[in-house]
């Protein structure tokens, strides 16, 4: 239903004449004015105060003490129950240019409430410097689903902060390795079978218990066993795209 309101003339008293000054003249002018065409307006509740049941019937725009606006509410049969308006939406090609701050817009391409500020769309959600993980094939794909983010590039370093019960690390250091060569003292604790062999005095060397056995010589040692490889100490890990709010 349309509202077309029209400025119209009432028809002066006999006799009027034009007064001598301009503001007379506009006094004059909206004394004998009418706007018509709001028939179809029932009119509309305005300020911070419940209205009354019997202006039920007409929408509520309710604002603070101050004047503030807090939103538009109908009467359900029930109570005031605040209308809520959907936000325009439409392709990543078709987000508004010239938006102003605080203007939202739903990104159907990529599924996302954005919000206009500093001069840029960003996602509504997030606060500057939040990170978060994202699933994407590739870093392009995680940033075009997440305008007003970035790569975090320090994603490979480990802050550790006092307050986790370590010590011995400041804030921004980073903690932890690929991999590490073992030293001696690094291995566990064990020992080795020194080699014997028979006694060639020892005779015949049969199964009849005469046999002994002596050090093949001083300075005897087992045989060398590994190569000194690094070993791969991290936990088992899916890595993702860090992103940082900017």
């Amino acid at each position: 239903m349309a509202i077309s309101p029209i400025l119209s003339p009432l028809t002066l008293p006999s006799g009027t004449e034009w007064p001598g000054t301009p503001q007379l003249g506009l006094n004059l002018f909206c004394q004998y004015a009418q706007i018509t065409g709001l028939s179809e307006l029932g009119g509309i509740n305005f300020g911070p105060t419940t209205p009354a049941s019997d202006l039920r019937d007409r929408p509520w725009f309710k604002t603070d003490i101050s004047g503030n606006p807090v939103g538009w509410f109908a009467w359900n049969g029930s109570t005031w129950a605040q209308i809520l308006f959907s936000s325009p939406y439409g392709t990543t090609a078709n987000r508004p240019s010239g938006a102003v701050t605080g203007q939202f817009y739903f990104d159907t391409d990529i599924n996302v409430l954005l919000v206009y500020e500093r001069s840029a769309w960003r996602t509504a959600s997030g606060s500057p410097g939040d990170v978060k993980e994202v699933k994407a094939a590739t870093i392009t794909d995680a940033l075009t689903a997440n305008p007003g983010w970035v790569q975090d590039t320090e994603s490979s370093k480990m802050v550790i902060g006092a307050a986790d019960g370590t010590t011995g690390y400041e804030y921004g250091t980073t903690a932890g390795a690929d991999s590490i060569t073992l030293t001696a003292a690094q291995l566990p604790a064990h020992s080795h079978t020194i080699p014997m062999k028979l006694d060639p005095a020892g005779g015949d060397h049969n199964n009849s218990g005469s046999d002994t056995f002596i050090n093949s010589g001083s300075g005897q040692s087992t045989n060398s066993f590994g190569d000194g490889d690094p070993i791969d100490i991290r936990q088992k890990t899916k890595y993702y795209w860090r992103l940082v709010k900017s």
